[in-house]
């Protein structure tokens, strides 16, 4: 081996576990979001549900994208999180450490939510998940070191 070629595999191993930290502290940012968003319940409302009401559209429509944020919105529901969750998984393994991960929600009660309106979030899902932000990149990283 040459001092060139050890350098070339060092390199690629540092490139490597910071794609997978970025990717994973990514996902657990989005993970976050998603357990914070609120699903609905008619119980608190004021006004009754309209007929045949299921809750989890705000929750459903989490997405995550690469380089650019989704656009438009999405009609599913998802009371769990458990299929945002899972597209967010796939959607994120082609993210290089040189690219954004972009978490988007489009629907319009989207951002009041975010901004107290709902009694089961009053203080949002992202800002007080973007907290934690250092801690899930040192968890991460504390990861890929092991490795």
């Amino acid at each position: 081996m040459t001092f060139k070629s050890d350098l070339n595999k060092f390199a690629t191993k540092v490139e490597t576990r910071s794609t997978r930290v970025m990717q994973g502290t990514a996902l657990d940012l989005f993970g976050m979001i998603v357990e914070k968003t609120p699903v609905g319940k008619p119980s608190l409302w004021v006004s009754k549900p309209p007929a045949g009401y299921t809750g989890g559209r705000l929750r459903g429509n989490w997405q995550l994208s690469i380089n650019s944020p989704a656009s438009g919105t999405l009609e599913a529901t998802d009371q769990t999180g458990a299929m945002v969750n899972a597209k967010a998984h796939n959607n994120v393994r082609p993210a290089d450490v040189g690219d954004s991960i972009w978490i988007t929600n489009n629907l319009p009660y989207a951002i009041p939510v975010e901004n107290g309106w709902s009694a089961q979030a009053p203080a949002g899902m992202v800002k007080t998940t973007i907290k934690s932000f250092k801690a899930y990149v040192a968890k991460n990283a504390r990861k890929e070191s092991r490795k």
